[in-house]
């Protein structure tokens, strides 16, 4: 797929708020996980699932002037620019996602509006569950839950990860828990 496929969703972002770069690495990592075929490699990071390609294409796409990456406080928010569509057409990325348009609002629908907070748990728990079953074993909610509070302890609560885990459990990504 076209590099300029993220321009589309990140427009479409923007129609749900004002998401800043964390938010949109895990939306990105999502509607991958959801099968939209977008090829950004994500490693584990302090924040959660993060692709160093997608932050680069980010900062490509604001150098050509096509996104707005701006400080608010701690946060860098990603904002379609006036132009985002000047080189390229937006009907024709429409047409090559037209396999996935439907699972990119869905996506956007269900995650579109949460806190970058709760969307940095809620990958990192999928993030988790996915490595864990590459032994081959779907792992089981007591080893998810100590690999994400090893990884996560300092930042949420036994609770929010329970939360987590609970939700995870219940959409379509949770085929890795047992």
């Amino acid at each position: 797929m076209r590099r300029e496929a993220l321009l589309y969703i990140i427009d479409s972002i923007n129609n749900t708020g004002n998401p800043g770069k964390k938010a949109v690495q895990k939306i990105v990592y999502l509607l991958q996980r959801r099968g939209v075929e977008l090829q950004y490699h994500y490693q584990i990071h302090f924040f959660g699932p993060y692709s160093s390609a997608l932050d680069y294409e980010l900062q490509s796409f604001e150098r050509q002037g096509s996104i707005i990456i701006e400080q608010k406080g701690s946060s860098s928010l990603v904002k379609s620019s006036p132009c985002i569509w000047e080189n390229i057409s937006r009907e024709s990325l429409q047409e090559e996602l037209e396999p996935y348009l439907q699972t990119i609002q869905d996506v956007l629908e269900e995650y579109g509006k949460r806190p970058a907070r709760e969307l940095e748990l809620l990958t990192t728990v999928d993030f988790v569950a996915q490595e864990l079953a590459k032994g081959g074993e779907a792992p089981g909610w007591r080893d998810l839950f100590r690999v994400v509070h090893i990884l996560k302890g300092s930042k949420f609560n036994n609770e929010d990860i329970d939360k987590a885990i609970a939700e995870l459990g219940e959409s379509d990504l949770g085929r890795y828990l047992t």
